[in-house]
């Protein structure tokens, strides 16, 4: 059984609406990719942290597009220990808020991979990060804002092409069914599995769209945590219908996610 982990968030008003972000619609182009600025498919393993996977997948793919040819990944386990925090299940292999996973960011910090390494292995996962640990994410902290896409229907798929269109990989959550986790997808787009045995709620990374020029329908590229050998190279597309079903929700997206610095790779005495 593959690891899942979303936890759908409740509505709050705080939430920054996207559509305020993203301004109004203006033409759009039938394909948008932002496929070229994934440096690494990331493997949750048999941890619940998708939700930080797909984070981390979503802020490299802004550092690369600032121009830092190999950034640094986002340590998973320092992301998804916080993120749990503020939802009081730090000790459980809980699944997290993507809001979280942001505000993590925000808050706290972007703590590079290297000062804290991913592990699925054991209670890893309850493990508090290092002092050291803290004091880089607090140095590198990264993100000014994150927004939520609230719109349904279509003008879901609109701002999720808007937020493309600008560069936003899209972190978001949905339902999955049993044949997605075994790998026995569609042969085009995946449409929702309505008709299929539910495993779970899982959370992933929209990177691109493309409009299919035989009956206009929007595909989405999405990149998911369960390695290169699950899908088309650790791809899937979802079809539009598939992003604006029901349980598709959390649409989520940074907003100014600075280069992280050199920081992690300074001895701790040197920086104090």
């Amino acid at each position: 059984m593959r690891a899942l982990g979303w936890r759908r968030a409740p509505h709050d008003p705080r939430d920054r609406n996207a559509a305020l972000k993203l301004g109004p619609v203006l033409a759009l182009p039938k394909e948008v990719s932002l496929e070229q600025h994934v440096v690494e498919i990331l493997d949750q393993g048999q941890l619940g942290s998708c939700t930080a996977n797909a984070t981390a997948q979503a802020v490299r793919i802004a550092h690369h597009l600032q121009g830092v040819p190999n950034p640094p990944l986002m340590s998973r386990l320092f992301n998804y220990f916080c993120a749990r925090g503020w939802e009081g299940t730090s000790s459980e292999d809980a699944g997290a808020y993507i809001k979280d996973n942001f505000r993590t960011l925000m808050h706290i910090g972007f703590c590079p991979e290297s000062i804290w390494p991913y592990s699925d292995s054991g209670d890893r996962f309850k493990t508090m990060p290092t002092p050291q640990a803290f004091h880089d994410a607090y140095d590198q902290r990264s993100l000014d804002a994150y927004h939520r896409i609230i719109a349904t229907g279509a003008d879901r798929i609109q701002q999720l092409q808007q937020a493309l269109l600008a560069g936003h990989a899209v972190v978001f959550g949905t339902a999955v069914s049993e044949a997605f986790c075994g790998n026995q997808l569609a042969s085009g787009a995946e449409l929702p599995p309505i008709d299929k045995q539910i495993a779970g709620d899982h959370a992933l990374c929209c990177m691109g769209y493309w409009t299919n020029p035989n009956d206009g329908a929007i595909w989405f590229r999405i990149a998911n945590s369960w390695s290169t050998g699950w899908g088309d190279r650790g791809y899937v597309w979802f079809h539009q219908e598939y992003m604006t079903w029901g349980p598709t929700d959390d649409c989520w997206f940074g907003d100014v996610v600075p280069p992280p610095s050199m920081l992690g790779s300074i001895p701790a005495e040197v920086r104090s």
